[in-house]
Order: structure tokens, then C-alpha cells, then sequence
């Protein structure tokens, strides 16, 4: 068995953290390079890869169905509590979300939009977070083990639209 690169890895990041971040994000790929690895004057915290563009759910599916492995497992899905075993190819992932974008498209939803996923612990899940991703929307972090009336009220107001109201994303178990 190979001995831990842990050490030399955190030593790396010490010695340089933005050219360690910057060989570290060459392993993605970006539709726009950044034009500063770290601008520390953009916001409190700083803004990483600022100028950059690049999309989750392709650098997830799409790059790796690209570069031919459609056919190898994606996701295993394995609940103790209801005994489903599953699988799922990057080729069977990629039609799932590219479906569900669809539709959420087709109900209005879009890039910069709040998209509320109440959903057990399934694979489509998995599957609606990387839709939203694919459209540019966000998912405030919400799971179907926290019961709707604990949620923060912030997070329940609706902002006002152009266009209808965005629909709730939800699975027959939720």
C-alpha cells in the first residue's frame, strides 16, 4: 500500500495556497480561464478564480461521457433503511439531469435562480442538484430530514420574479 501524500500535499498548500489552488483547478475544466487565481480585495473573504466560468454538473457527467466512459458506474445507491440497491452509468446520469433541467427550464427556472429541493436521500436527488447546476441555479442546502417548519423563514420567502414562481422540486416519498 501506497504511504500518505498528506504531508507533502499540506505542505504544498502552506508553501504557495494560490499556485496549489491553481494546479488543483487545471484538473477541471472551465469554459473561461481566471483572470486571478485569488483577488483578496473582492469581498470579505476574498474571490477565488475570479473572472473564471465553469459549470459543476458538466465537470460531474458531460466531460466524463465525453472522454468515453458513458458505460462506467456513476453513482451507486445503496439505502440500509429500504434494502433499494441501484446503479447508475455517467450515460444514464447525463439523460436524468439533462431531462430534468428540461423541465425545470421549461417551468422558468434559469441561472442566478433559488431552487428549493425538499427530497429523501435518493440517487434523484443527486440527479435534481446537478439539473439545477447544469441551468446555473442554486440549491440553499436542504434535505427532507429536516422537517419544513424548521427551516429558516428567510429561506422560505419567496424573492419576487419576472415570471411565475418557480416550482417546488419534490419526490412522492418527500
Amino acid at each position: 500500500m501506497a504511504a500518505s501524500r498528506y504531508h507533502e500535499t499540506y505542505d504544498a498548500w502552506k508553501r504557495d495556497p494560490e499556485a496549489f489552488w491553481a494546479q488543483a483547478a487545471a484538473e477541471i475544466d472551465w469554459f473561461r480561464p481566471w483572470d486571478k487565481v485569488l483577488d483578496a480585495q473582492e469581498g470579505a473573504y476574498g474571490r477565488w478564480f475570479a473572472g473564471a466560468e465553469t459549470n459543476t454538473c458538466y465537470n460531474c457527467l458531460d466531460r466524463h461521457v465525453a472522454k468515453g466512459r458513458a458505460g462506467q458506474t456513476a453513482l451507486i445507491y445503496d439505502s440500509p433503511i429500504t434494502g433499494t440497491q441501484a446503479a447508475y452509468t455517467y450515460q444514464e446520469m447525463l439523460d436524468q439531469v439533462q431531462a430534468m433541467a428540461a423541465v425545470l427550464q421549461d417551468h422558468g427556472i434559469g441561472k442566478g435562480d433559488r431552487v428549493i429541493l425538499y427530497m429523501p436521500m435518493i440517487p434523484q436527488a443527486a440527479m435534481a442538484m446537478l439539473a439545477c447546476a447544469r441551468l446555473g441555479s442554486f440549491i440553499p442546502l436542504s434535505s427532507a430530514a429536516l422537517p419544513l417548519a424548521n427551516w429558516p423563514p428567510a429561506l422560505m420567502t419567496p424573492r419576487p420574479r419576472p415570471s411565475s414562481a418557480p416550482p417546488a422540486v419534490s419526490s412522492p416519498a418527500a
